[in-house]
Formats: structure tokens, sequence, C-alpha cells
């Protein structure tokens, strides 16, 4: 019996996140070790975030790059909360072919392939993202997984960590703080100068 081509060959595939190039917009790629154009049988994966920096993920926002192979839709318990940080799950399930369903969208050897982009809403704070398998995901079953025609084909996760939002140090080093140069008392020469020009002048101004 003859097995259609590429039915006994399923890649196992890495998946990431990364920022977008659009502001506050995150992108999820994924990364097969060889080629493929069949069918995503089935994927799971979950964006974590620090709770306080940012509210939600904009679900009505996401674009997707092969829809008609395999659609993406978050979880429907939607946003939950553990600890400090904030947890969405997405999903998918597919029934047609890449090489059908999506023209141009097949998957080459260790190439990453972006599958959809999703903004942040909310970016209050500096916010640290990424697709994560943590105690939280492993206890409620929103670990990645990726089916490809029916079989287990999930690797692992490759990316770092990331920030967006408000993350820069202020001069007294607080991440996203309001002091700014001059108000700091730090060992920057400039600030110490502005410092003493500022103490002489309340010195001079008073009777």
């Amino acid at each position: 019996m003859t097995v259609g081509t590429g039915l006994t060959a399923q890649p196992l595939t890495d998946i990431g996140l990364f920022p977008n190039a659009s502001p506050n917009t995150l992108e999820v790629r994924l990364r097969p070790d060889a080629s493929f154009n069949q069918v995503v049988s089935n994927l799971t994966f979950t964006i974590r975030w620090n709770a306080n920096a940012a509210d939600s993920l904009d679900a009505g926002a996401i674009t997707q790059f092969c829809p008609g192979g395999f659609f993406i839709t978050p979880s429907g318990d939607g946003v939950l909360e553990d600890g400090a940080f904030r947890y969405y799950t997405f999903n998918a399930f597919g029934f047609a072919q890449i090489s059908a369903a999506c023209p141009g969208q097949a998957w080459a050897a260790n190439t990453e392939r972006v599958i959809m982009t999703i903004p942040v809403l909310g970016l209050t704070g500096c916010a640290t993202f990424n697709i994560v398998n943590d105690a939280f995901t492993g206890a409620d079953n929103k670990d990645y997984f990726l089916s490809l025609n029916g079989v287990d084909k999930t690797d692992l996760i490759y990316s770092d960590d990331f920030q967006l939002g408000n993350c820069a140090a202020d001069c007294e080093g607080n991440i996203g703080g309001p002091a700014v140069p001059g108000t700091c008392n730090d060992n920057n020469p400039m600030h110490h100068q502005r410092s003493v020009r500022r103490q002489l002048h309340m010195r001079r101004s008073t009777p």
C-alpha cells in the first residue's frame, strides 16, 4: 500500500512568540525541521504576560496566514490570571491541506513561518511576553501542542522572553519610572551640576 507524500514525514515543529513590526503587536511563528504542506490537525499554545502591565490581547484583531487550512481562535475561557501573570490560550483545528487551502503558505525546512499576529490591549507598564509551558498551563491542558496529519509533532518553544511597553529605566534605575535627569541622586556629573545650581539658586532666593 502506498502512502501519500508527506503522510509519513511530518516535521517536528517549534513555536515562538516575537514582537511584530506594528507597535504593541505580537507575532506567532512556527519552525518545522522539514518541509510540510498538508494538514495541521490540531494546535494549542498559551501566551503569558505580567498582569499589572497589560489588560488583554485583541482577539477581534487577529491576523492569521492560513485560516482556510487551520483557523486559530481564542480559548473560550478567555484571559485567565494566576499569581503575577495573565494567560491567553489559542487553539486551531484543520482538515484541509495547506497546499490546497493556502497556496504559497507551505512550510519550508528550518524556516520560520508566521501564522498569527495579535495586538496588545491596555499596555500601561512594561510587560514581558512569551509562549509558555509552566505549572499553570500544564495543570489546565494549555501547554504547546501540535498535531500534523493526526500525528503529534510538538517540539520546542524556541523564543526568549521579550518586553513591550514603557520599559525604559529612569535615572534612578526604575523601569518606567518618572524620575528625569537632574532630579536623581546618582553619580552622573551632569545631574550633580544641575543639582548644585538648583541649590545655589534656592539659597540666593531665600531672604
